[in-house]
């Protein structure tokens, strides 16, 4: 694995978690994002 698609893999790990964040913040104020 190069350099490149190793930043590329954290940095979709990183996006899949703050949507999973901002998910759940939507979930506790009753809003389905």
């Amino acid at each position: 694995i190069t350099k490149a698609e190793l930043s590329r893999v954290e940095i979709v790990e990183l996006l899949s978690q703050e949507s999973e964040k901002f998910h759940n913040i939507g979930l506790s104020r009753g809003e389905v994002l």
